[in-house]
Order: C-alpha cells, then sequence, then structure tokens
C-alpha cells in the first residue's frame, strides 16, 4: 500500500522530481507498524537459524556467533508485539555465548547493560554488569585491528569505541580493575567526548557540497573509512555520530554538532532515489546500510529540527524513503541481507556473515524506530528527487549525483582501489524512474569475486582504458561541470610510469538509457557486465542480455570473459571485455539502457 502511494505521488510531481519552492511531499503512511513488521521478519530469520547451543547455521554456509551477538539481543528485548518469551530466549542463548569478538560487537551489549531490561532474569543482568565492569582495551576485525590500535588512525571502529564508552558511562557500572574502562565513568565520558570534539573534525574536512536549485548550497562531509572511503561505512559511521551527539546532550560540543550535520547532508546528497545509499564501494547494498540511513535520518531530523528546518525536513523524507526500500526486502518470512535474496549471497563481501549483517539492521533499526518522524513533520524530496539537483566531492572522495529528468546518475572520477570495480571510474549507478518504480540502467559493479573465507579474486577494471601508442591510459577526472543533461568531467588519461594526456568525458542522460562520452585518439578497452540469463545477442555496434542494452557509436570487437562475477543485485554476471576504436574529431559513445526494477 505505501509503495503504490509513493508511486501514484511520483508521478504526479509531489515527491519529485521537484523544482526549487515546490511543495514539500506529501506526508507518508503511518511508519512505526511497518519498521515492527521488518523487525518481526528479520527476526523470525534468524530466529529460524539458530543452534541449541546458541551459534547459527549461516546463510553462507559457516557457523557463526560463537562469541555471542549482542546485536540480536538487544534487538529481540527491544522488538514488539507477540513472542516475548520466544525473543527473550534467544537473546539469553545468544548472550550465554559470549560479548562479541571485537568493540563493534560490543556496542549493543553496551546499550543493554545501560538500558537494563526487565526482559533478562535478575542473574542474567548483574552477570552483564560484571561482564562490562571489566572491559579494558578491545580490539577490531582482522586487519582493521592495526588501525584501531593507532592512535594516529582513523576507522569506523574508533567511532564505535567512543560510542561505546558513551554508552557504558551511562550504564552506572563501575569497574574496580586498574585496566577497567569503567574505573572512572565520568572521566571515560570526558575522554571520549574530547576525542569526539577534536579527532573526528580532522577527519570529516567540509569539502563536498549539495546542490538544490533555488536554494544556498549546503556543506557536507563523507565520514567513512580512510582510503576509498565506501559509502556503505558513511550510513554507518554517521549513524554513529549521530548518536554520539544524542547521547552527549548538553555536553555535545559546537564541532560535533557541526560533523554530524555536515555527515547527514552527505547522506541527504548521496543517497539515491530507491534508497540505496551503498552504491559504491565495499559493503554494497547491505540491508543495514538502509537500517543505519534510516536512524541516522529519524534521529538526526530530531536533533537538527530548530538549527537547519531544511535539513530535518529532507532527513525525514530520508527516513520514508529507507523505510520503504527495508519493506521492499521482506521477502519469505526473512529479510533480504542483500537485494539477490538470501539464497543467493554471492554478492556479500567475504568477511561478512548474514547472521551479523542481519543483526546489525535490526539494531539500527530498532533504534530507528522510536525515533521516526510524526507524520505531520515536514518533509522536502531528497536531491536524488529534484531536478538538477546532486552531491558534489570532486577533490577528496570522487563521488559526484545528479538528477536529470527521470534518470538519476551515480558518478565516480576515479579508481582507488586496485581490483574492485565498485570503486572505479566512470558511470557506477544509473537509476529511470518508470511507470513501476526505479529501475536500473546497467548493472551494478561486481565487488572480487571470492567464496566464504577465501581470498576475493581480482576483477578487471571497468574502464573505459584508452589505448594509445602502444600504451594503456586510466581515466582520472579532477573536476566535474554540471551540463544540461548530465555532467562533464575534466581531468587525465594517466600511464602507469606517468605519461598523462589530456582528458574529458561526459555523462548523459536522454530518453531512456544513460551515456558516457569521450573525445579520444587510439582506442578505449571497456569491461561490461550483464547477468548470466538468456542468451547474449551482439552486433556490430551493441551487445544485449536479460533486459538490458549497451550501445556503441562504433562497431566493437567483444570478447566474452568465463569468470562468474556477481553484485548484491545479480546472483551470477557475463562481463564481456569490449574493444572500441576512437572517431578522431568526434565524441565516443558507450550508451546503456533496460534493466530490472532496482528496489528487492
Amino acid at each position: 500500500m505505501r509503495r503504490s502511494l509513493v508511486l501514484v505521488l511520483l508521478a504526479a510531481g509531489l515527491l519529485g522530481p521537484a523544482s526549487a519552492g515546490a511543495a514539500a511531499p506529501a506526508v507518508p503512511l503511518a511508519q512505526t507498524d511497518e519498521a515492527e513488521r521488518v523487525t518481526a521478519a528479520a527476526l523470525a530469520g534468524v530466529t529460524a537459524r539458530m543452534r541449541p547451543d546458541g551459534r547459527f547455521d549461516d546463510h553462507t554456509g559457516r557457523i557463526v556467533g560463537a562469541e555471542g551477538l549482542p546485536s540480536l539481543a538487544w534487538s529481540a528485548l527491544h522488538a514488539r508485539g507477540e513472542g516475548a518469551d520466544a525473543r527473550a530466549e534467544l537473546a539469553e542463548a545468544t548472550l550465554a555465548r559470549g560479548s562479541g569478538a571485537t568493540v563493534l560487537l560490543r556496542w549493543p551489549l553496551a546499550m543493554l547493560v545501560a538500558d537494563d531490561p526487565e526482559e533478562l532474569s535478575a542473574r542474567l543482568r548483574g552477570e552483564l554488569r560484571g561482564r562490562v565492569a571489566t572491559w579494558g582495551k578491545l580490539r577490531a576485525a582482522g586487519i582493521a585491528d592495526r588501525c584501531y590500535s593507532d592512535p594516529r588512525c582513523f576507522n569506523n571502529y574508533k567511532l564505535v569505541d567512543a560510542v561505546v564508552n558513551l554508552e557504558l558511562a551511562r550504564s552506572g557500572v563501575t569497574g574496580t580493575a586498574r585496566t577497567s574502562r569503567l574505573r572512572d565513568p565520568a572521566k571515560l565520558r570526558r575522554e571520549a567526548l574530547r576525542w569526539l570534539d577534536t579527532a573526528l573534525p580532522a577527519v570529516t574536512p567540509a569539502t563536498a557540497t549539495v546542490t538544490v536549485p533555488g536554494r544556498p548550497p549546503a556543506s557536507a562531509t563523507v565520514l567513512s573509512d580512510p582510503g576509498a572511503l565506501p559509502l556503505a561505512y558513511h550510513a554507518l559511521c554517521t549513524g554513529w555520530v549521530v548518536r554520539a551527539v544524542e547521547l552527549a546532550g548538553a555536553d555535545a560540543s559546537p564541532r560535533l554538532r557541526a560533523v554530524a550535520r555536515r555527515a547527514l547532508w552527505g547522506l541527504v546528497g548521496l543517497a539515491a532515489p530507491d534508497g540505496e545509499v551503498a552504491w559504491s564501494g565495499r559493503g554494497q547494498d547491505q540491508a543495514w546500510t538502509l537500517a543505519a540511513a534510516l536512524y541516522a535520518g529519524a534521529a538526526g531530523a530530531a536533533l537538527f529540527a530548530d538549527t537547519d528546518p531544511v535539513l530535518a525536513a529532507r532527513l525525514r523524507r530520508l527516513a520514508d524513503v529507507e523505510l520503504a526500500a527495508l519493506t521492499e526486502r521482506v521477502s519469505d518470512g526473512a529479510l533480504k541481507i542483500l537485494p539477490s535474496g538470501n539464497a543467493q549471497l554471492g554478492g556479500l563481501d567475504h568477511y561478512y556473515s548474514g547472521v551479523g549483517s542481519t543483526g546489525l539492521a535490526l539494531q539500527w533499526l530498532g533504534m530507528a524506530r522510536d525515533a521516526l518522524p510524526a507524520p505531520d513533520a515536514p518533509r522536502l524530496a531528497l536531491p536524488s528527487e529534484i531536478e538538477r539537483a546532486g552531491f558534489s566531492d570532486p577533490g577528496r572522495t570522487g563521488v559526484v549525483t545528479r538528477r536529470v529528468g527521470s534518470t538519476w546518475l551515480g558518478v565516480r572520477l576515479r579508481r582507488d582501489h586496485p581490483f574492485d570495480p565498485r570503486q572505479d571510474f566512470g558511470l557506477v549507478r544509473a537509476l529511470r524512474l518508470q511507470d513501476d518504480g526505479w529501475h536500473e540502467q546497467r548493472p551494478a559493479r561486481p565487488g572480487p569475486a571470492s567464496r566464504a573465507g577465501r581470498s576475493a579474486l581480482r576483477v578487471p577494471s571497468a574502464g573505459p582504458l584508452l589505448l594509445a601508442r602502444g600504451r594503456a591510459f586510466w581515466p582520472r577526472a579532477t573536476s566535474v561541470v554540471p551540463i544540461a543533461n548530465g555532467l562533464e568531467l575534466r581531468g587525465e588519461w594517466r600511464e602507469r610510469h606517468g605519461r598523462r594526456l589530456p582528458g574529458r568525458w561526459r555523462i548523459t542522460a536522454a530518453g531512456a538509457s544513460a551515456a558516457l562520452s569521450t573525445p579520444c585518439s587510439g582506442a578505449l578497452q571497456l569491461t561490461e557486465w550483464l547477468p548470466r540469463r538468456g542468451v547474449l545477442l551482439r552486433g556490430q555496434r551493441f551487445a544485449s542480455r536479460a533486459g538490458y542494452v549497451v550501445r556503441f557509436s562504433s562497431r566493437v570487437k567483444l570478447r566474452p570473459l568465463t569468470t562468474r562475477w556477481v553484485n548484491a543485485r545479480q546472483p551470477s554476471l557475463a562481463a564481456a571485455r569490449v574493444m572500441l576504436p576512437c572517431r578522431v574529431g568526434a565524441w565516443t559513445t558507450v550508451r546503456w539502457s533496460g534493466g530490472a526494477r532496482a528496489l528487492g
């Protein structure tokens, strides 16, 4: 019902694409019941996988939860409706396994102890208070522990560590051991607030801008892991910084609030019109990214309702969109971790588990439920719903978005990962609004292929690579200029050994297709991924499969590749290496069209 209403409003132009000064979007239907339905489905899905000993048979084929999954316990105890006894059993069973192996996994336990839920037995509540009283130095997962343990480095574990300390400081627990974090709770709180006030602003420069026609540009930032700055972790970290401001209360410094405000503007500007926030980088389109964005939008709107009412109104709209996207993920009595479905999780990065990812989604969803905006609170459309609006951060993340007519474009200006096309140059995401919702114009790029617990395979460059003078040149744009039907990128073609050639690219939307064009001399080499369904149709200037079509401005040589690839939406992709000659004095163009619905 809710999705149908949204589509009707879109068709009527009430939600977008909007113009400057357009009326606020119509109020969506009540959300609390919807959030509870998603929560119930997600909990049912993981409960069905629990073993008698409190561990879980994971979707990936592994057995997980040996050291406890407190996110599931917190979520089970904070859920509403029938089945309270069964939820309490789930919580007690996983807590009996332990407190979680990393600081991220222990964050929900810190919240649980601070909340002191009566659903748990007095014995277990006392035991949990005793556990957190002993916490000293914690650790992060895998190679992330190196950065987490280095005072000079930042990653998402550093931020959740500060949030854990704020949660612990409100728990009323005091530790007696010399190494306990809670030996002096007041000091622990002061140190966490000091870190948030000093270290966090240093890693969140205001390099991005969100533009909406008719309104002043808004300063924004991407708060994510260093280096590749994946968008999934921007949603995660923005949720945590909003939680930190909530916990700090009157002690939240202007600098911390400014970081939260810029990160929230970044989240608003990066969100696709279907709610997808992790369309670039690892963690591609996992359910927990939607749930983190839901919480950030709902709670962030409350934080900035008085000081930035425009941001607050767009955050309320973001919460509406994210909850609708999560509702689309409910299928067969469970929450789909990826749009591809829980039986086909090849697109899940190898270091995730299905149950763990569901637990993280449940945690954010439960927190968001109590912060959802009132039905009569004002909403404003997202930039992705507004003609000629978008997000731009060419210098730091190299990510740009723009709405053009019925098409939304998500673009990367450079490749910043050696073998992950999700972080590669060009048109990463293109969505077009049709009668039944948003459709992708080309498949989302795959991640490094792997099996659970195995190293990832290197993936060929998406391209385009320029082949000229016997050398290969990689595209790298350094600036972006909006044009009538899209974006013009300007920069260089770079050869591995330092040689450089001037480069210019246009990424546009026209009619039912999106395109990349460039003037060049030589040939372009691209890798195109299409679903491994049906028959590959190919001609001198096109390739087509499973409803997706790629067209070229001149005759091409196309060589199918044998490796099977996957993304978060397509359980099996076939790749083809394309050689496209450049026409001197003309723009060489690749055009994409067709495709499946983007949601679900």
